[in-house]
């Protein structure tokens, strides 16, 4: 062969090599926006890591320490580790829903001393153990909706200061609060339990050592409640009570007794056939809603 057309041969190759080179360079700035994540489906802008629908099965272990919101909704994770969030101290955010998350290790939390909102809504939790939340000082907001939670141990809140919980959707039998854990809650929701959860509220909310100073929206919905929770009588902060789609047949001149912060009622789909005016003696404040106003509108058109 020639000298001189294996001399263009080589560079041919060369340059074919060296083109192949840098279009791989360039592609792999589009497929792995995170530098240094081992998930190259993760993306980060700002201070935000965004892990959505990445068919992840556990948590990613070299999320950067300076994120402060991190989503992890509809992933396949079954289980968060201690070491899961052990390097990401000024989190503030942790978006977990939609996994499938049956365990959560003793201490998974306790680094995270600045996360404010933790959502856990649609996962497989059968019950929240003891100190199960430890370490989440700054924890405002807890959504643990449409789980399979059946047992809440009596430390599972404790040391946390909850302005908002949602345990709705679950099928809870054993809630045992024996301590003041809820001084600051004001948004609570425990609807769609579809178990009869009357015993388990007057005695959670009489207990002597707990209060809800604060308390006011709750969401007591398809409970499967004969009648209104005694303990109802107990919080006098409410704003907003939701006692729909229950087994509610009557309601008595006491059934809100020192509600006279009450705005908003909802009693709709229950089994109430009549009413006496007595039971709006102290509902001072009480605004008839849309919803409100249609089923209380056709019971007092029946005569009592």
């Amino acid at each position: 062969m020639d000298p001189g057309a294996k001399e263009d041969k080589t560079m041919q190759v060369r340059k074919r090599k060296l083109i192949i080179f840098l279009y791989l360079l360039h592609f792999s700035t589009f497929v792995a926006p995170v530098t240094g994540f081992s998930l190259k489906a993760c993306r980060m802008t700002s201070n935000t890591v965004i892990c959505v629908k990445s068919h992840l099965g556990a948590v990613p272990r070299d999320i950067p320490s300076t994120v402060k919101v991190a989503d992890l909704s509809e992933n396949k994770i079954s289980r968060i580790q201690v070491a899961d969030f052990k390097n990401l101290p000024l989190l503030t955010q942790l978006e977990l829903n939609r996994n499938h998350i049956s365990q959560i290790d003793n201490g998974a939390f306790a680094n995270l001393i600045c996360l404010e909102k933790l959502n856990l809504n649609n996962n497989k939790l059968v019950e929240l153990g003891e100190d199960v939340f430890h370490g989440l000082s700054n924890l405002t907001e807890l959504r643990l909706s449409s789980n399979r939670i059946q047992t809440v141990a009596s430390s599972s809140f404790s040391s946390l200061e909850l302005g908002y919980l949602d345990l709705s959707q679950n099928p809870i039998a054993v809630f045992q609060i024996t301590a003041d854990i809820f001084p600051h809650l004001i948004w609570f929701n425990i609807g769609g339990s579809r178990t009869n959860l009357t015993a388990l509220i007057n005695i959670s909310c009489t207990i002597p050592t707990i209060s809800l100073p604060g308390l006011r929206i709750l969401n007591l919905s398809q409970n499967k409640l004969s009648s209104v929770p005694v303990a109802i009588r107990n919080l006098p902060t409410l704003r907003e009570l939701n006692l729909s789609a229950n087994n509610i047949s009557r309601l008595g001149c006491d059934d809100f007794a020192n509600q006279t912060m009450l705005r908003q009622l909802s009693l709709y789909n229950n089994m109430i056939s009549a009413l006496n005016e007595c039971v709006f003696k102290d509902l001072i404040r009480l605004q008839l809603g849309n919803v409100l106003f249609c089923t209380m509108k056709f019971l007092l058109g029946r005569p009592h």
